[in-house]
């Protein structure tokens, strides 16, 4: 509205025989400012760390892991990462990871692991280990990927063991 507001007042000081011409340029100015600006919306801003940062891209970063890793077992988030847990929820509910590939292991099947996204640095405890490292596209880390399998195949695997 302001950016329309100033062109019309613009188009005001010009006399009324230019009028109509300037009127036409504007329009032209304005269309001309509105496809480079979607042309840097989609391809310049993506790449850069300040758009990251503004609109919170470790949330995606970290609910994405969180699906990549809900096909091997339970996964839980730490609360403390992220901004939001909002929309880190609403990713993994809707599944929006563009680079998804397909589940290969049943969804019914039962869980075989319990996984954890800690904090960075964080360490695995007895009978985990460490899968993945979140990290953004400038190397910082955003959370550690952590799995343990779950007490029933632990105990599955060591009765079969001494069968």
């Amino acid at each position: 509205m302001a950016a329309a507001g100033g062109a019309l007042c613009l188009l005001a000081l010009v006399k009324a025989r230019r009028r109509r011409a300037a009127a036409l340029a504007t329009v032209g100015l304005v269309a001309l400012s509105g496809a480079l600006s979607a042309r840097d919306a989609l391809f310049e801003w993506p790449l850069r760390q300040e758009t990251f940062d503004g609109f919170h891209g470790q949330d995606t970063l970290l609910a994405r892991a969180a699906l990549r890793w809900e096909r091997y077992g339970t996964v839980e988030i730490d609360p403390t990462l992220g901004h939001s847990p909002i929309t880190i929820g609403a990713i993994r509910r809707y599944r929006l990871d563009p680079d998804a590939a397909p589940d290969p292991v049943s969804s019914a099947a039962p869980s075989r692991r319990t996984i954890r996204i800690a904090p960075p640095g964080a360490l695995p405890g007895p009978r985990e280990r460490t899968v993945e490292r979140v990290r953004d596209a400038w190397g910082r880390e955003w959370g550690v990927v952590i799995a343990r399998k779950s007490p029933k195949s632990e105990v599955r695997s060591r009765r079969s063991e001494f069968l």
